[in-house]
């Protein structure tokens, strides 16, 4: 049997954009932190838009609770997304038909907790609340082990 675990994430439903998520995060400062960039697409192509967090503003909202040295690599050597994947609506989910379990923090400010509850609650994931920023998987990386060993444990 397979099973899925969140980790500080979106968890869309079927036709959901992560813009549309993003856009009802009211505790997430992470949208007025992102920075367009362009960058190459084919021959005779528009170039393509990725986003990244502001350097300065990264720490704060994904790396709070990580020493302030770790948290200006991670800002610097941050991999952007493409803008264009927050727009595309989700295939089928897996949550709907895979046990789940989900880890979310009450200081999580890139997706907001209060998402994140949301997401985790519709998806009917057992939830896991662990103290940390939005890389709690870092900071917190034995109570995220746990949670990955307790669905394995459930599954096999």
């Amino acid at each position: 049997m397979v099973g899925l675990v969140y980790v500080a994430a979106f968890i869309p439903d079927e036709g959901q954009t992560l813009q549309a998520l993003a856009e009802k995060a009211t505790d997430s400062l992470l949208g007025p932190a992102l920075r367009p960039a362009q960058f190459p697409m084919g021959a005779g192509e528009e170039p393509g838009v990725e986003l990244y967090v502001d350097p300065v503003q990264f720490p704060e909202i994904f790396a709070a609770d990580l020493p302030a040295d770790d948290a200006a690599v991670l800002a610097v050597s941050q991999r952007p997304v493409s803008a264009a994947s927050f727009g595309e609506p989700m295939g089928p989910v897996g949550w709907k038909s895979l046990p789940s379990w989900a880890a979310i923090s009450p200081h999580d400010l890139a997706i907001g907790p209060a998402g994140e509850r949301l997401m985790a609650e519709r998806s009917g994931a057992q939830t896991v609340e662990i103290d940390g920023s939005h890389l709690f998987m870092i900071s917190q990386s034995q109570a995220v082990a746990d949670l990955i060993l307790t669905a394995l444990k459930a599954v096999s």
